[in-house]
């Protein structure tokens, strides 16, 4: 069984064009999810071209008055982009689908459209079911776990300068995590007031 990759790993292949046709985005940290999703999207999808590039599904939605099947999502993802390199589909609430239901989606992950990244999001899983395993087999599993202690000043850090703007040396991470706690949006929050306040470069006496 292969181990899950770390949100970070995504964002730095993202980076450097390297994006898998799918992801399975699961795990208690909610708000380091949404950061990530919000990095892929300008990543992925020109703005200009999001209209026809971008679409958020819900695995609960309803087309008309029927309930959303995955072969109506494997036909967007199936789609080719228009105006841009790449689709972006994101599915939530995958976890609605019924066990026969995900295993559907199963010949398209083995035959994924290369223009299209289709992350699934989902709040239960279950590893031994078909559908699940196969983002592990594919290394495509994206763990979003709380945060431990030794993590969240790295965290900030990194959060502070790739998304931010803001430079904070390791004492002024120190502070701000002793202050704060282990909260990455109260965390966010707060880094976004010192680069509003202060600028681009925020010193310990300062936080």
């Amino acid at each position: 069984m292969s181990a899950d990759l770390q949100p970070e790993d995504v964002l730095k292949a993202a980076k450097k064009g390297q994006v898998a046709p799918f992801y399975l985005f699961y795990g208690p940290g909610e708000f380091r999810m949404e950061r990530v999703l919000a990095s892929l999207k300008t990543l992925l999808v020109p703005e200009a071209a999001r209209d026809f590039n971008l679409e958020v599904l819900y695995g609960d939605d309803k087309i008309g008055d029927q309930p959303i099947e995955p072969e109506q999502i494997i036909n967007k993802a199936s789609s080719m982009p228009f105006l841009a390199q790449r689709r972006l589909i994101i599915l939530r609430r995958t976890e609605s689908f019924t066990a026969d239901q995900l295993e559907k989606f199963l010949p398209y992950l083995e035959k994924p459209s290369p223009s299209t990244c289709l992350i699934f999001i989902s709040s239960r899983t279950n590893f031994n079911a078909k559908f699940y395993k196969k983002f592990r087999s594919e290394e495509a599993g994206v763990l979003f776990d709380e945060l431990k202690g030794n993590q969240i000043v790295p965290w900030i850090k990194r959060t502070a300068s790739e998304e931010i703007g803001v430079i904070l040396d390791g004492e002024s991470c120190a502070h701000l995590h002793a202050v704060v706690g282990n909260r990455p949006r109260e965390l966010y929050s707060e880094i976004e007031k010192l680069h509003l306040r202060y600028g681009k470069t925020v010193s310990l006496d300062q936080v």
